[in-house]
């Protein structure tokens, strides 16, 4: 949080799925949302630089989508991605939220951004793309983040498609003979 005082996380539990947690100096660890009759995935949570939202992505309606909502207060949660989205994060002005979602071709990302307003009451505008770069494959943590003066920090994939496998085998037969052979002699 803005003060220092609590640290969102995301916790794999027993049964597999992802659940946002909060750890405060004072108080300890606790689940941010309380345990739900289906296993529900959230992830990537992170505070608005006011310290007053949080912006997390959550499966709960069958497919990833991005979410903010009030953490203290009166309850107040809004749906943000239209098409699906995951990995937010806030830009440093708190205006701004930025989120992942997949382009059509394979292995690239669309970043996207919505216009948003805190306060006095919260409004989401209509997310649009910034741009999209090619993703490091397989990796299941945010591939950006956003620097204060608002420039956005990448890890990158490859442009170029991965070379195939390879896919001959060699066996070697008499395996000890032949290193018998290759060693030097009078050993």
């Amino acid at each position: 949080s803005p003060d220092g005082q609590t640290l969102l996380f995301t916790k794999l539990v027993d049964d597999g799925v992802w659940e946002i947690r909060a750890l405060s100096r004072t108080g300890g660890d606790r689940k941010v949302h309380p345990a739900r009759s289906t296993p529900i995935n959230e992830r990537y949570p992170q505070f608005s630089p006011d310290g007053e939202w949080l912006v997390y992505s959550s499966n709960e309606g069958g497919q990833e989508e991005v979410y903010v909502e009030r953490y203290r207060g009166k309850a107040e949660r809004h749906l943000i991605s239209t098409n699906g989205g995951t990995a937010p994060a806030w830009a440093p002005s708190g205006r701004e939220v930025f989120y992942e979602t997949p382009a059509p071709e394979p292995g690239r990302i669309k970043m996207m951004a919505v216009d948003v307003t805190l306060s006095p009451a919260f409004v989401a505008g209509t997310p649009h793309m910034l741009f999209e770069f090619q993703t490091v494959p397989g990796s299941p943590h945010r591939h950006y983040d956003v620097s204060r003066d608002g420039r956005f920090l990448i890890v990158r994939g490859p442009e170029r498609p991965a070379p195939p496998p390879v896919t001959q085998m060699v066996m070697v037969l008499n395996w000890f003979e032949e290193l018998k052979r290759l060693a030097p002699s009078g050993r």
